[in-house]
């Protein structure tokens, strides 16, 4: 098993939050502290992340999600919540999949069921190719304030300088072997269709990484759908509308356990 860097705060039943793409458990904070008043709230760095080191192996999102599981199987957790931002809504998927038994209901926050588009696998190899050449500092320059609303970039300009702060410090091997898991990863719209569980969807109206039509596609897809839709807000709900997301979740959670 892989060392896995945590925060476990709050006692009650277990929520377990994954992080996106170039991003660390920090993106948390603000919900865990409001969450935990009810909820046992685990928050993880992904392998490669933060303070937990990259698999020494090609992986794929299914390798990452068994990583997680004999995690939180060692710190005795048996029945939780799985809510993933983008990439971690990726691995979330990944994760139902093998262990639908751990799983109470699951969250995707700002992410897709659908696998990536022909365009969109031909970006990713083009970062890969552009990872090797130019490093990660020049990535998130410009990667960090893409994931926002253009209208809350400037009031949010904190909030960004810091992920970019905490972006640039990830490795590029780290970036580059998740923009080849994520660009080869399958769809998960049977799957999804076929989940019994709830499913909880928050969806930004600007999101650039995941379009409007294709988050309406996914939300009815479950049975037991719950979703949240955020005007003027792009990838980074957590941020740009912090108090209707965590009301949001703290619903469902209730719901759920």
């Amino acid at each position: 098993m892989a060392s896995i860097f945590y925060n476990d705060t709050g006692d009650g039943f277990p929520v377990v939050f994954l992080h996106g793409f170039c991003e660390t458990s920090d993106i948390w904070s603000g919900l865990q502290s409001q969450l935990s008043k009810n909820f046992r709230v685990i928050t993880i760095d992904l392998p490669g992340f933060g303070g937990s080191p990259l698999l020494n192996y090609a992986f794929g999102l299914e390798d990452v999600a068994k990583e997680i599981k004999s995690f939180l199987d060692s710190i005795n957790l048996t029945k939780y919540v799985m809510i993933g931002h983008s990439l971690g809504g990726y691995i979330t998927l990944a994760f139902a999949k093998l262990y639908d038994d751990k799983l109470s209901g699951i969250g995707l926050f700002h992410s897709s069921v659908f696998e990536d588009e022909k365009e969109k696998k031909e970006n990713r190899t083009k970062l890969i190719e552009f990872i090797k050449a130019n490093g990660v500092r020049t990535f998130v320059k410009t990667f960090i304030p893409s994931l926002f609303y253009k209208e809350n970039i400037n009031t949010l300009g904190v909030v960004i300088s810091n992920l970019k702060k905490s972006a640039e410090k990830t490795q590029a091997e780290s970036v580059i072997k998740y923009a080849r898991a994520m660009r080869d990863r399958t769809g998960s719209e049977e799957f999804l269709s076929n989940f019994q569980k709830p499913v909880m969807f928050i969806v930004g109206e600007e999101d650039p990484s995941v379009p409007m039509t294709k988050s309406l596609e996914q939300i009815a897809m479950p049975e037991n759908s719950h979703v949240l839709r955020l005007a003027e807000t792009g990838h980074m709900g957590m941020f740009e509308k912090p108090d209707e997301t965590t009301n949001f979740i703290e619903g469902f959670l209730h719901f759920c356990r």
